[in-house]
């Protein structure tokens, strides 16, 4: 399968994998923001410093909390990517994440099950499972790992 940008007709890939949303292989978006503007919208810290950033995703886990936590690695316009740790956490009762944007998500080490609305059973993940859920897909954690921390890897996508 030939698969084009948009219709812009020029070939990203060829790629047979079902589990890559089609939104997420829409170009970025082509708003330029100059000057002033650019500068107001630009994110804080090594990106808008033009410097370089680097760390480990294992460095400095936090211990174990009633909540999850969460940390933000990087930042863009339409582009958030963060950790995610968790001992032995899992969404309330009744609670369903329903998010405005796309999410692709990574385990990189402990395990986890997470629900997905529409899905008959819960989805277990594994040291480098990942998945792709389109925005508006309800879907919450239904158990992590109480013996070992679960560190996820967890990619924002805002649509344009």
């Amino acid at each position: 399968m030939r698969i084009t940008a948009a219709g812009r007709g020029f070939p990203l890939r060829n790629h047979e994998s079902p589990f890559i949303p089609p939104s997420v292989l829409r170009p970025p978006c082509e708003r330029r923001l100059v000057g002033a503007a650019a500068r107001a919208r630009a994110p804080p810290g090594p990106v808008s410093e033009n410097r370089i950033a680097r760390g480990s995703l294992f460095a400095g886990l936090p211990p174990a909390g009633e909540a999850e936590a969460f940390a933000n690695l990087f930042t863009a316009p339409g582009l958030r990517i963060e950790r995610i740790v968790s001992h032995g956490h899992a969404s309330p009762d009744g609670f369903w994440y329903d998010q405005g944007w796309e999410e692709w998500v990574l385990v990189l080490a402990g395990s986890a099950r997470l629900e997905i609305e529409g899905e008959p059973e819960p989805l277990p993940l594994a040291p480098g499972d990942w998945v792709a859920l389109p925005a508006r897909r309800r879907h919450r954690v239904a158990w992590t790992s109480p013996d070992e921390p679960t560190v996820w890897l967890a990619i924002h996508l805002t649509p344009c």
